[in-house]
């Protein structure tokens, strides 16, 4: 048996997951999420405003120290009260804050 990989990088096969597992997704449209992420910083600030923020970030992303990246420069936020306290007088009170 050959231990070269080089083989691997001419595979053209795909292998779809299960319907299953697709209707079971988060994520139901893969070339929209993935065109989303073409402007990243744009992408993340948007899925972050479904958080409460004891602080706005300033700036969504510093790189100007590669590879020390910075997220939600002078941003502040406690996740333990994204997660569960700021659903403790809703209806959403008694479902748990994670999902799988």
């Amino acid at each position: 048996m050959s231990k070269d990989t080089s083989v691997l990088l001419e595979e053209t096969r795909v292998f779809k997951p299960h319907y299953t597992i697709v209707e079971e997704a988060h994520i139901k449209n893969w070339e929209a999420e993935l065109e989303k992420g073409k402007d990243h910083e744009k992408y993340w600030a948007e899925k972050a405003k479904s958080f409460e923020w004891f602080r706005k970030w300033d700036k969504v992303l510093d790189e100007s120290n590669k590879p020390f990246y910075k997220w939600f420069v002078n941003g502040k936020i406690n996740m333990t009260h994204n997660a569960v306290d700021r659903w403790l007088d809703t209806d959403k009170r008694n479902q748990s804050p994670f999902s799988t």
